[in-house]
C-alpha cells in the first residue's frame, strides 16, 4: 500500500498538465487529507483491498502535486542561510506525521473493532 502512494506521488510529480494545477493549495490539501478517511471507511463497510489501494494511489497524485508547490515557496520566502535549517525541520515535521498519525487512527480502529 506504502508503494501504490509513492506511485501516486511520482505520477503527481511529473505529470504537470491537467485542472489539479489550477487548483488552490489549500483545496489540494482538503482533498488529500480526505482520502485516508476514505480509505478507512472502505475497509470498514465494503472490505474492499482494491478500493483502497485505488485511494491511496489517488492521495499519493494530490500529495505529488502539492510537494513542489511547498518547496517553490520555501525557497522564495526563506533566506538563502536558512534554507537548510528550514528544511531539515520540515523534513522533520513530515516523518513525524507519519507514525503520530498511524498511532491514533489505528488507535481509532482497535476502539471501534472491539466496540462492534
Amino acid at each position: 500500500m506504502n508503494m501504490m502512494i509513492s506511485i501516486g506521488m511520482i505520477t503527481g510529480s511529473l505529470v504537470t498538465n491537467g485542472i489539479v494545477r489550477k487548483l488552490p493549495l489549500m483545496y489540494l490539501f482538503a482533498i488529500s487529507l480526505s482520502f485516508p478517511g476514505l480509505c478507512g471507511i472502505s475497509f470498514i463497510w465494503h472490505e474492499s483491498a482494491y478500493l483502497s489501494i485505488v485511494l491511496l494511489f489517488v492521495m499519493g497524485y494530490f500529495i505529488g502535486k502539492i510537494n513542489p508547490r511547498i518547496s517553490a515557496i520555501v525557497l522564495q520566502s526563506i533566506p538563502e542561510k536558512r534554507l537548510a535549517a528550514v528544511d531539515g525541520l520540515l523534513n522533520m515535521v513530515s516523518m513525524l506525521g507519519a507514525p503520530a498519525g498511524q498511532l491514533l487512527f489505528l488507535g481509532i480502529a482497535n476502539v471501534v473493532w472491539h466496540c462492534i
